[in-house]
């Protein structure tokens, strides 16, 4: 997954992924809100909006992952994100620079340096060989844990 040119939240999604507490990972890192959503995709401008929830639909093409909200005075960090299945999918579609994918097949890591602009994010595409069932992303800045993520992917949801 990559990131798209830009990503945007409205105030009530941002609610749904507020920590109770921030998250200090450092003097000048904090976490304040994490979750997984769907990136909803604009065709005209490029930019994607963010809805949070642990219920992704399995739509070929989808686009869904993470997003992290920091207060940092860092221009950049760096991101390690561990992607595990539920069962095999056959083949991952990754950048073999960055991402490796462990001998049993169900977890991908990827490790890589975001520029940062107020929240951070990755997305993945689904595919129609992508398995149904519960997900985790395993997320950690500049080697810190910041979150494990659980959340379903489901045939039928909405």
């Amino acid at each position: 997954g990559t990131p798209e040119t830009t990503v945007s939240i409205t105030p009530a999604e941002l609610v749904k992924i507020k920590l109770e507490k921030p998250l200090v990972l450092a003097d000048n890192l904090v976490v304040t809100h994490v979750g997984t959503g769907v990136f909803e995709l604009d065709g005209k401008t490029g930019s994607a909006l963010f809805r949070a929830t642990k219920e992704i639909p399995l739509k070929t093409g989808l686009s869904f992952g993470w997003l992290i909200r920091t207060q940092t005075t860092l221009r950049t960090v760096t991101v390690v994100e561990s992607f595990k299945l539920p069962r095999q999918n056959g083949t991952w579609t990754v950048d073999p620079d960055t991402t490796k994918v462990s001998d049993d097949g169900l977890t991908a890591t990827t490790t890589d340096k975001h520029e940062v602009w107020d929240f951070l994010w990755r997305n993945w595409k689904l595919e129609e060989r992508d398995p149904d069932g519960a997900h985790e992303f395993r997320i950690k800045l500049e080697d810190k844990d910041v979150a494990t993520l659980s959340f379903e992917i489901k045939k039928g949801a909405k």
